[in-house]
């Protein structure tokens, strides 16, 4: 038996951000009226398959025309003038915080492969539909065009929903996002006067790079697998440890999501890991989508110095410990 439930959302309304609890919160409370063993088992073990519980409870989008966050709020608007009047370097931020969803996707799918991670192609769903809605509308929304700045607000929100749906930001945050997390520690460089937007999109066409410099190789046949080796000691107490943050760096790579993959693993996926990359646009397509709207494309327009590019390259990944291609990459010689 299925159970639909159709909720409207009208003018004025104000929802958690966190809505999906809530509505879980409240279909408990109905199925307890019923039966409490069931309930009281669906709630704590649910049907399991493989690695992952499921409670049969599923959610579409909310679709918000205009809205704005307060604490853990979101406020239902219907002023759309709002956000279409919005200077454009603050419209591009957020078209390239969609843009670099491309490279989180990849690495995702990566992962899985290689670790055996959890993967949703249901979120993964949603996180393509916000690039594609983005992807769609690029002109319009330079434009400042009402309906497709509404579409892009529609895609950021799409966005946060995935990583809550998740319960983490994997869908939203792969080596991109690393990238721009280890830029505002400021190890290998100084303050770079940037929207977050900016930085992804600059992190974004850094990554994409160096992806499709790899699918090169492997294709040629020219790409090397070896087990991992710490060679980045010397370069991580010169950055990290100058700050006096190694420790706390440390501890959050401790232990090593390398040591669990194997050179016959990464040799095997190799072939799925090229089919990935060659999913990514080519770096010409991301460039001209990133010119539309005038989205930042190149480490210098941020303030980053050509000399912190390598540096950003090795040490991206230790700021989170999340396998990413990027982390791989200490495994591959190219």
């Amino acid at each position: 038996m299925r159970l639909k439930l159709v909720l409207k959302i009208v003018e004025g309304t104000v929802l958690p951000c966190n809505y999906m609890y809530e509505l879980s919160s409240c279909l408990y409370k109905v199925l307890n009226e019923g039966n409490p063993v069931f309930t009281a088992w669906l709630h704590d073990k649910g049907y399991c398959k493989e690695k992952k519980a499921f409670k049969l409870f599923t959610f579409s989008n909310f679709y918000f025309p205009c809205f704005r966050i307060e604490g853990d709020r979101i406020f239902v608007l219907a002023d759309t003038d709002i956000f279409a009047k919005a200077p454009a370097r603050l419209t591009a931020a957020g078209v390239s915080d969609i843009l670099g969803k491309y490279i989180a996707l990849a690495d995702w799918k990566i992962a899985s492969i290689l670790m055996d991670e959890y993967y949703c192609t249901a979120v993964v769903d949603l996180e393509t539909k916000a690039i594609r809605t983005v992807k769609d509308n690029l002109k319009e929304i330079a434009a400042g065009e009402k309906d497709a700045c509404e579409k892009l607000m529609y895609a950021l929100i799409l966005s946060g929903l995935a990583m809550q749906m998740t319960g983490n930001s994997r869908p939203a945050s792969g080596a991109e996002h690393h990238m721009v997390h280890l830029w505002d520690m400021e190890v290998v460089n100084g303050h770079l006067d940037a929207l977050h937007g900016e930085k992804v999109s600059a992190a974004t066409m850094l990554v994409l790079l160096e992806y499709k410099k790899l699918a090169d190789a492997i294709r040629r046949g020219a790409c090397r697998v070896h087990a991992f080796t710490d060679g980045d000691r010397e370069l991580l107490q010169k950055t990290f440890g100058r700050k006096g943050i190694l420790g706390a760096l440390e501890k959050e790579n401790t232990p090593e999501l390398l040591d669990d993959v194997s050179t016959e693993t990464l040799s095997g996926a190799l072939p799925e890991i090229l089919k990935i990359i060659d999913l990514l646009p080519a770096v010409t397509d991301m460039q001209e989508m990133m010119s539309i709207v005038g989205c930042v494309s190149r480490v210098r327009d941020i303030g980053l110095p050509g000399k912190a590019i390598e540096e950003s390259l090795r040490l991206a990944p230790y700021t989170r410990r999340r396998l990413s291609l990027l982390r791989l990459r200490k495994m591959l010689t190219y």
